[in-house]
């Protein structure tokens, strides 16, 4: 089954949000179109909250950047016949890899 590889920035706790770079090299496609989106998150890289992330690191990040992804899980709509449907605009599944920093 095709997956999805990508990077993360940030990891929200408050709402479950990852948050991606764009760029040369970093493809939004990879969490957007496989049925599976893998990402790897460094521990240390875990807030509170974007107001958290936001006053700690993010504005100065995001300065530097010309688009920024948050992703809080798959996609879900209940729009058809009021039937839950998850997975419907991009991955059915998001897993997310937390890494240790070398100290």
């Amino acid at each position: 089954m095709p997956v999805g590889l990508t990077g993360a920035v940030a990891g929200l706790a408050d709402a479950g949000t990852l948050v991606l770079p764009a760029g040369l090299g970093r493809s939004q496609l990879a969490s957007l179109l496989p049925p599976i989106h893998l990402a790897v998150l460094h521990e240390s890289e875990i807030y509170d909250s974007l107001e958290s992330w936001l006053l700690n690191d993010g504005l100065r990040w995001l300065s530097t950047q010309s688009a920024v992804v948050l992703i809080t899980g798959p996609s879900r709509t209940a729009d058809i016949e009021m039937t839950l449907t998850v997975g419907v605009h991009g991955p059915g599944r998001v897993v997310v890899f937390l890494v240790e920093r070398d100290r």
